[in-house]
């Protein structure tokens, strides 16, 4: 489902446009939205710039093996905050947003599993269809599932 915030001639523009070259930049994307006057009030812009520079700061936090040292959660606000895993306590040794960590997780990796799987399916499909064109290769098409 499409953002509602765009307009549907900007939406089928964009459309349009990967339809006809199986791709679209990021700049071509920004100037179909610009076409259309798609703005946002600069005081939001620049916190969800300073927040996107944050969540990146906290996600650089590693440690020794290259493990993330600091997620993510929701808290009982509805506030995203930061906890250190390593020290982690948890206010009353609530043990839910580590629960929350882990789900989340989860669905992360189970999203990454599916867009994986879509990939190597498309690559499968290519290599077979290039054996058909060309027996005489002997390449062994091999499933991401196995």
């Amino acid at each position: 489902m499409a953002p509602t915030k765009i307009p549907i001639e900007a939406q089928q523009e964009i459309y349009e446009l990967l339809s006809a070259r199986l791709r679209i930049s990021a700049d071509e994307l920004v100037a179909v939205l610009r076409k259309y006057g798609i703005a946002g009030e600069v005081d939001m812009l620049q916190d969800r710039y300073r927040r996107r520079l944050a969540q990146s700061l906290m996600a650089s936090l590693r440690d020794e093996k290259g493990r993330r040292e600091v997620f993510a959660v929701v808290d009982d606000r509805g506030e995203t905050v930061y906890i250190p895993i390593d020290y982690y306590n948890g206010p009353r040794n609530n043990r839910s947003e580590l629960k929350q960590i882990r789900q989340k997780m989860r669905k992360t990796m189970v999203g990454l599993d599916l867009s994986s799987g879509k990939v190597e399916d498309r690559l499968q499909d290519l290599d077979l269809f290039a054996q058909k064109l060309n027996p005489c290769s002997r390449k062994k098409v091999k499933s991401w599932k196995n």
